[in-house]
């Protein structure tokens, strides 16, 4: 290596140093992720650390201590002698009794006038607590048995056997989900967007539309992108012909995104996704400039932020807004159309719908973005069973799970085939 190699490596050599001192990290900016968390999380667990510091006034107050809040707790419990073991029968005793709460004197808000939670409402509220202290006490030595999955499981156990009791005996509904639309109701709220005739009732139509195609959440399907909906070639029954696929990350469900083939709608025009999505064009002309996303009023409420700067999404808000707003204008439509319908209705309909026809089974589960745990499973025990090797299992394996995605295409091609390819 010659003088001018060695000048020429030093100069690199001191302007990498520089490069790395400019993108130095800011020192703030760094923290454990295990501290932060999304504002749809911290609600939950403020709620449920609410109805912890209820149920602990009365708790303490019976077993003769002061008053504590949950956030002062220790993970030795409160008066004990410090040991391990007293204070994992404190805090059994305590949860224990936290989980009888929920079933029996947890009212919404804390408000008696309000009713008691609801069953799936109590088990979240649980969790919240767990996930709570949890964190609070990881560097506080061994896990308190509490805790623990399988005493924790039996717990949630105890509590779902308790809330069956109280079904069999008043009637009242286990689960209160979401509302399921039927035909008319879609149909009634696309006739009103219609009279409607404006940018927005456009939009709302385009949204209800693309949630029961593609049985998705109102945050799903807001979050479309323009770029998200592409052609794709379908050749059968001796027809070429191009549909679209539109491209959905289901938020839950923590998987892979879907490419979902959408048809024009066999018996509806006020349910088709095409002339939905060329009726927002017609309606606002300058639909494919102002945003990149399908829906641009109903993308901005699902980035919505809080003061913190974490995203909380108000979908569901501005969805009551627009329909609220739709039967008042509309009487003799709101007649017809189930009131308690949320911006769930649409993948709860799709499901609803599919489950009705034919293309209940693997099409549904892949449309949904339900998992095929339990199938797979079985599938694996079985080729076990006979002694098959690992790698023929997982041959296997990848052949059934080939077939679930070809048979969810097959299903739903003859589920949403339009009228000129079924009289062809």
């Amino acid at each position: 290596m010659d003088a001018t190699d060695e000048d020429r490596l030093k100069v690199d050599t001191l302007s990498c140093v520089t490069e790395s001192e400019d993108k130095e990290l800011d020192l703030d900016a760094l923290c454990d992720i295990r501290t932060v968390n999304f504002a749809s999380w911290e609600s939950k667990a403020f709620n449920a650390l609410k109805h912890l510091d209820t149920f602990l006034g009365s708790y303490l107050k019976k077993i003769g201590v002061p008053h504590t809040s949950c956030s002062r707790l220790t993970c030795c419990g409160i008066k004990t002698s410090g040991t391990f073991e007293e204070a994992n029968r404190w805090w059994d005793d305590m949860i224990g009794n936290f989980f009888s709460y929920l079933h029996k004197n947890a009212y919404k808000r804390c408000d008696p006038l309000q009713g008691r939670i609801s069953y799936e409402t109590a088990t979240g509220y649980a969790s919240s607590v767990k996930a709570y202290f949890t964190e609070k006490f990881r560097n506080d030595g061994p896990q308190l048995n509490v805790f623990v999955s399988t005493r924790w499981r039996a717990l949630r156990n105890r509590l779902l056997a308790q809330f069956n009791e109280e079904t069999k005996s008043t009637g009242k509904p286990l689960v209160n989900g979401h509302q399921a639309s039927e035909d008319s109701d879609r149909d009634a709220i696309a006739i009103g967007c219609f009279w409607l005739g404006t940018v927005e009732a456009a939009e709302f139509l385009n949204l209800n539309n693309l949630m029961m195609q593609c049985s998705g959440r109102g945050t799903e399907v807001s979050l479309l992108r323009k770029e998200s909906v592409t052609v794709s070639d379908v050749n059968e029954l001796c027809c070429s012909y191009k549909i679209l696929k539109i491209d959905v990350k289901k938020q839950k469900i923590g998987g892979p995104r879907q490419f979902l083939p959408v048809y024009p709608h066999r018996d509806s025009v006020h349910q088709d996704v095409y002339f939905s999505l060329m009726y927002s064009v017609v309606m606002n002309p300058t639909y494919f400039g102002l945003s990149s996303y399908l829906l641009p009023k109903f993308s901005g409420k699902a980035l919505n932020t809080d003061s913190n700067g974490k995203i909380s999404s108000r979908v569901s808000a501005l969805w009551t807004d627009c329909f609220n707003d739709l039967m008042k204008k509309f009487k003799d439509l709101a007649k017809s159309v189930n009131k308690k319908l949320s911006s769930h209705h649409g993948k709860k309909g799709s499901n609803q719908k599919m489950g009705e026809s034919s293309v209940a089974g693997l099409a549904q589960i892949f449309r949904s973005g339900w998992a095929v745990r339990g199938m797979l499973q079985s599938s694996i025990t079985l080729l076990a069973w006979k002694g098959k090797s690992s790698k023929r299992v997982k041959s296997s394996v990848t052949g059934i799970t080939r077939r679930v995605t070809l048979s969810s295409e097959v299903s739903h091609q003859n589920y949403r085939t339009s009228r000129q390819i079924t009289s062809n």
